[in-house]
Parts: C-alpha cells; structure tokens; sequence
C-alpha cells in the first residue's frame, strides 16, 4: 500500500510514525557508533603515535648523540689539541731514547732545555751538524738509544757524513729535523734550504717523511724511529714550529 494513503488509516498512521522514529533512531545510533568508533581510533592512533613516536626520538637522539660523541673524539684525537713538544719528549723517553744530540736552532732552544732536565736522558749539545752526527753514530755504537734534532739545514751540510757513516754502517738513528723554509716559515734565507730539502734527501738516499699535523704526533715519531730500527738506517721526521717549539 503506497505510504501516503495510510494517513488516512489511524492504524497506518501509527505504523507509519513508529516507522519513522524507528528509521530515525537507527541513524542517530548508527551516527553516535560510527562518532565513537571514529573518535576511538584517532585517539588511539593518536596515543600509539605519541609513544612511538617518543620512543623512537629518543632512541634516535641517543643513537645520534653517540655517533656524534664517537665523531667528535675521533676527529679530536686526529686534531693536534695536545701540546706536540711534550707528546714529542714523553714519546721519547717511552721508546727508552736515553741520548740526544743537537746543534741549537731558535725552534729547539726551549726543548733542548727540557731534555736537559730529564734524568733519565742525556743532552748532548754539538758545535756543527757533522760533529753531531759522528757523536750520535758513537753513542748508538754503545748501545745506547740516540735521537738527532737538528735543522734541516744542518743536514744539507752533513751529506758526506750522512752517506760515508750513518748510511755506510746502518746506524738506526731517529732524527728530528726542523723544516725551516717552507710556506709556513718564509724567511728569506731559510726559503732557499726549505726548497731544496726534500730533493736533496732523495738524492742522498735518505729515508724521510712529514709530519702530518692533523694527527697526533707521538705515534709519528714512534713509527720513525721504528723504522730506523727495524731497517738499520738513519730516518729523518721533518717537523713544523708547532711541533717542537715549547
């Protein structure tokens, strides 16, 4: 029976509106479930969100953090944040050096005094780079662990010496060679040595290397004088002012 004529029958009538409050009652409830179920859920994606997400931050920041802590050690134990000269002296008497001879430089003075104060080392002060050089052959000739600082100069003045003696009989000497000259020390009379230094070692046949000053210093000297030892030579370690000035 079509909905409009049961107006006209009281019973329809009534089946009618109970029909309506019926239908409207199963949307409101139908509306209010789908609101709470709604509301639930983003709630509940809210709450699992905010604790995941926190936890996963932190687990992040901290991971992150130890990374950067681990980096930023590296890089300082690659920096030169030590004082060099020191690492320099304590590396020697570690290795057991208990000698070193020297010819003064305006680099080395303040060095030479420290070395002078050490007791278990002794400093031997020469008058010429030769001079320094039998002198250091003869106290490793006796056993006893030598360490040469001089100026690279002085070593473009002990070539003979150098190829004649130190080479000639495989002296094991460590030496510690100021690199006067280079573009971090521009005098005009030490440009021209500074310029010729390395040339000059190769053509001696003198084993050598550079200090890298982005490393610390006290392994470098150390892997220098092992090599000395290890192949019965003299090596030379050419270093900066920051290395060995006090």
């Amino acid at each position: 029976m079509p909905m409009a004529l049961l107006d006209y029958f009281p019973a329809g009538a009534i089946l009618h509106q109970q029909t309506r409050a019926d239908n409207a009652h199963d949307e409101l409830m139908l509306s209010t479930i789908e609101s709470l179920a709604d509301k639930v859920a983003r709630n509940a994606l809210k709450s699992a969100h905010c604790r995941i997400g926190k936890r996963a931050g932190q687990n992040l920041f901290s991971v992150d953090c130890r990374r950067k802590r681990h980096q930023l050690t590296k890089s300082r134990a690659e920096r030169p944040d030590t004082h060099r000269p020191s690492e320099i002296l304590d590396t020697l008497k570690q290795l057991g050096f208990g000698a070193v001879v020297s010819v003064p430089d305006g680099w080395l003075g303040e060095m030479l005094v420290r070395i002078e104060q050490e007791p278990t080392m002794r400093l031997v002060r020469a008058t010429h780079e030769e001079e320094a050089l039998a002198i250091s052959c003869g106290i490793r000739l006796g056993g006893v662990r030598t360490a040469l600082l001089v100026q690279n100069a002085g070593v473009l003045s002990m070539g003979a010496g150098m190829v004649s003696l130190a080479q000639r009989y495989q002296f094991p000497l460590l030496m510690l060679v100021s690199y006067r000259g280079t573009p971090d020390d521009p005098v005009f009379y030490h440009v021209p040595k500074g310029r010729v230094t390395e040339p000059v070692f190769r053509g001696i046949g003198l084993s050598y290397a550079c200090v890298d000053r982005h490393r610390p210093i006290g392994p470098q000297v150390e892997q220098a004088a092992t090599y000395a030892e290890e192949a019965s030579c003299p090596f030379a370690l050419l270093v900066s002012r920051e290395d060995v000035q006090w």
